[in-house]
């Protein structure tokens, strides 16, 4: 069994050295299932949050959805988390966690 919601790439380009700031390439993949209303991407960290719902057409959608490009992040350790939404059932969710490094100044 594959699960529902899959944060399938995640492509971290670092400034000089593996420092800050750093750009993130996302992608995530959704099982196409009728009870699949909505996914909503988190990106968090304590200086940065950025927040992007898509809808999604039931077993109709897009198992891959766009890529997300989120560029010069601060250094910090951030969150991504993808949230499929499935009334009346459970939300489905995927979370990650990955280290932009420090500053290089």
């Amino acid at each position: 069994m594959t699960p529902a919601v899959v944060l399938l790439a995640i492509q971290l380009l670092t400034g000089p050295l593996g420092l800050a700031p750093c750009t993130v390439r996302l992608r995530v993949r959704v099982e196409p299932k009728a009870e699949n209303r909505s996914i909503t991407v988190t990106l968090d960290s304590p200086d940065f949050y950025r927040r992007s719902v898509h809808e999604l057409k039931g077993d109709h959608a897009a198992a891959t959805q766009p890529e997300q490009t989120y560029p010069a992040l601060p250094p910090g350790t951030y969150e991504i988390r993808a949230v499929v939404t499935r009334p009346p059932q459970n939300d489905v969710h995927a979370v990650t966690t990955f280290l932009c490094g420090g500053s290089h100044e």
